[in-house]
């Protein structure tokens, strides 16, 4: 029995290390050693205080130092797991048969490379029971994304179950509110909250569970690293899930839902990067960016082609490379009655002035106005608009329209003038003689409403 007991201190310290008890066994149980030792060898009593002190401070330390729940390395995507079970053989079954099994699936795919998986210690994961409280330890480990929950054993019938009970957080950089709330609905409804296993036949069903959390997780971080601007990553997570997935019943809901949500995702990242690329060819003028900007408009996938943001785009690459105006215009009237869609009409009036068209152009015009549109929207209309006549000055037609534009849309009456004016001074009076009369009324309804009458002057 004698030497039963330094054992059962061991184990006693093992268990209740991080506990207050076993920081207090541990000093004792030192304190009592050292000071056997330090009085057989009659050393001085001021060395016994310090050496007692250091090393009780050494402990201390260390103690705190074991007590601190893991942190995501430097350049790595923290993934915390925190699943409490009050049962210390389920706990071990939950790990085997789920935390591991998701932590290798975490780890794999062309995105498992930057991911740094951490467990929660159970005495931590113990008091994560409200989203607070996981969001508070989350942001202590600096990880990116939580997985967190409690597995109980219940009897349901005459059979025993496991009830896991999971819920989950994603970090991105601000976004608007109502995204954000999208994208925790959208988690909420594919990812597995409550899950019940029989206990007899638990491997598969953990493993299963393990595989559909993982596909939901990097499936959410993908749309959150898409919204925080990341699109690389954000399509390396979709694709890694999209082959998961797709390797998996397509007849679990679930999955079938991202089976057809994916797509159309990886769709968002290349309509993002087309908007880039319009971006950059407006601050150079480089039509590479251009013939980027189609390379990534054809990526995307058939359900997203029709849609009004796309068109559009479509339609100044069919401009811009081609100078295709009848078929960017036929692509556009399929979505001009969309709700909402003002850029769609200011598009196609420049298209119509384009071709001389200048009745039709001033009727998409007076629609476009009727919409709410960014100032920076209207500004670049603006200043493509001018880029279009400066580089052809044939198109003198376009002094017309652009008028209208600034006069009606920017309500910028001194630069309308200009405008109204440049066009009667270089326009045919035999081809736009409608136009010509209108210019010349507008100008003086702009002069009426102006205390400088002198800027009618031509």
């Amino acid at each position: 029995m004698i030497s039963a007991k330094p054992l059962d201190i061991v184990a006693f310290i093992e268990k209740y290390w991080c506990e207050k008890i076993g920081l207090l066994t541990v000093l004792i149980v030192l304190t009592v050693i050292e000071i056997t030792f330090l009085a057989n060898s009659k050393t001085n009593g001021w060395l016994i205080l310090a050496t007692l002190f250091l090393s009780g401070l050494l402990v201390v330390i260390v103690w705190f130092m074991s007590r601190r729940p893991p942190r995501t390395a430097k350049e790595k995507v923290g993934f915390l797991v925190s699943i409490y079970c009050a049962d210390n053989r389920e706990n071990e079954k939950l790990s085997e048969d789920f935390i591991i099994p998701l932590r290798r699936l975490v780890k794999t795919g062309k995105a498992g490379k930057v991911f740094h998986f951490m467990e929660l210690p159970q005495r931590l994961a113990k008091n994560v029971i409200e989203p607070d409280d996981a969001l508070l330890i989350r942001l202590r480990c600096r990880a990116h994304f939580m997985l967190y929950g409690r597995v109980r054993l219940r009897k349901i019938g005459d059979k025993e179950f496991h009830i896991i009970d999971l819920e989950g957080i994603v970090a991105h950089t601000p976004i608007p509110q109502q995204i954000s709330v999208a994208i925790t609905e959208e988690f909420a409804e594919l990812l597995p909250r409550k899950v019940q296993i029989e206990t007899e036949n638990d491997l598969l069903s953990f493993q299963f569970t393990s595989e559909w959390a993982d596909i939901v997780a990097k499936y959410i971080i993908g749309i959150a690293a898409a919204h925080s601007g990341d699109l690389d990553y954000a399509e390396t997570l979709y694709g890694d899930a999209l082959d998961r997935v797709s390797q998996q019943d397509p007849i679990f809901p679930v999955y079938s839902k991202l089976k057809e949500r994916i797509p159309i995702r990886i769709s968002e990242l290349y309509e993002a990067r087309a908007h880039a690329a319009l971006k950059d060819w407006v601050e150079s003028h480089d039509l590479r960016y251009i013939d980027r900007m189609g390379s990534y408009l054809q990526r995307i996938c058939e359900a997203r082609k029709g849609m009004p943001s796309i068109v559009d785009l479509r339609a100044i690459c069919l401009f811009l490379k081609e100078r295709n105006v009848d078929e960017a215009i036929s692509l556009l009237k399929k979505t001009a009655d969309n709700d909402n869609n003002g850029v769609c009409h200011y598009n196609l009036g420049f298209l119509h002035s384009y071709k001389g068209d200048l009745k039709t152009a001033v009727r998409h015009y007076r629609k476009a106005v009727s919409f709410e549109v960014e100032p920076e929207v209207l500004a670049m209309i603006e200043d493509f608009i001018t880029w279009v006549i400066q580089c052809e000055p044939g198109q003198y037609q376009l002094h017309y329209s652009l008028g209208f534009f600034n006069w009606k849309a920017k309500g910028d009456e001194i630069q309308a003038q200009k405008d109204f004016q440049e066009f009667l001074r270089t326009a045919d009076p035999s081809l736009y003689s409608k136009e010509t009369e209108l210019a010349t009324k507008w100008l003086e309804e702009i002069g009426s409403n102006d205390e400088s009458p002198t800027t009618l002057q031509r």
